[in-house]
């Protein structure tokens, strides 16, 4: 039963969360987060993920191009 309200809520509804019997968030405040550490710990994770995957990263790149450049590497299709 708990797993169905987890699952069917939003964000939105969480009031407070607890990790291990400590409160984590209240009342949308986070507590215990190093917010700078936690955003370098993402970056290098991306950055790892892109380098592993060869994909270089453009921010300016619009989506026509990124779609594009999957499209090629794909057959086309044949609409009639």
């Amino acid at each position: 039963m708990l797993g169905a309200a987890v699952t069917l809520m939003e964000r939105s509804k969480v009031d407070t969360v607890l990790v291990a019997g400590k409160i984590r968030t209240w009342k949308g405040k986070m507590f215990d987060v190093d917010l700078p550490k936690l955003r370098g710990e993402f970056e290098a994770s991306r950055d790892y993920l892109f380098k592993a995957a060869k994909i270089e990263r453009d921010l300016f790149r619009s989506w026509k191009t990124s779609r594009d450049l999957i499209v090629r590497k794909r057959k086309p299709l044949l609409l009639e």
